[in-house]
């Protein structure tokens, strides 16, 4: 980015970053590129949650002023995919976000008396059960949101033997500078112990190595005890806890690897 504009970083006077809420290593990322401009470069630094920039631009849009014409008792609710089936909720404002899966959410959408205009909404899930397992919630809107992202990339494992297009897994990073996340890691059920994940896994974490990234971390549940030892495999360590981050009642580990 500073490239294309021919600058330097160390020209940077202003910063501002997203504080949340959001995924782990994004917010990170933001907050430490922040601490060192402020403290190398002596630049101004701002920040603030996603859904008060959000807000104002909502209420200042053709479409909400339209709808509100119509609807004067009307409620601006910011709808915005979290993780799996949850979301961060909050009406423009009223009220501090939430946290919600789906249930939770059509339930308190349900209540509400006022006329409600949702900005933000993902769309409708289109979940890959069927290759992954009942327990795999990723969509193929997010699997091609995902795969847009410059700071993405998915590597696909296919059946080549049989000349077919079968998907047998795929692995999903994100990364930025020296920090990456995996945001996504699946094996078919009938192709699994099959030594398949291993050989995707290590060939995401060699790619990672070569493009100069130092650390990388992942969740996985506190009831995976499976993916746990797999991931302990190629040295993945806990370093922390989200509490009830799934669903509101399991816990997420965080796990992280020092290249």
């Amino acid at each position: 980015m500073y490239k294309r504009a021919g600058k330097e970083l160390k020209q940077t006077k202003n910063f501002f970053f997203i504080k949340g809420p959001g995924r782990f290593t994004g917010i990170r990322i933001g907050v430490t590129l922040a601490s060192v401009l402020s403290e190398i470069n002596g630049t101004n630094i701002a920040s603030a949650d996603i859904f008060n920039v959000l807000g104002p631009a909502v209420l200042d849009s053709t479409d909400f002023k339209k709808w509100q014409a119509k609807n004067p008792s009307g409620k601006a609710v910011i709808i915005l995919p979290a993780f799996r089936e949850e979301y961060f909720v909050s009406t423009v404002g009223e009220n501090t976000p939430k946290w919600l899966n789906i249930d939770a959410l059509n339930k308190e959408l349900s209540a509400q008396k006022t006329p409600l205009f949702l900005a933000g909404w993902a769309g409708a899930k289109e979940p890959l059960k069927k290759h992954f397992g009942k327990n795999f919630t990723y969509s193929k809107t997010n699997f091609l949101t995902e795969a847009a992202q410059k700071t993405s990339k998915i590597f696909v494992l296919t059946d080549t033997e049989n000349n077919t297009k079968t998907v047998l897994g795929f692995c999903a990073v994100r990364f930025v500078c020296e920090s990456a996340e995996i945001t996504n890691f699946a094996i078919s059920p009938s192709y699994q112990r099959k030594h398949l994940g291993t050989e995707l896994f290590a060939h995401t974490l060699n790619f990672l190595k070569e493009c100069g990234v130092k650390e990388i971390t992942l969740e996985v549940a506190s009831s995976n005890i499976k993916a746990q030892e797999f991931y302990k495999k190629f040295k993945f360590t806990c370093v922390s806890v989200r509490k009830k981050f799934y669903n509101m009642y399991e816990d997420a580990l965080i796990f992280k690897l020092n290249l």
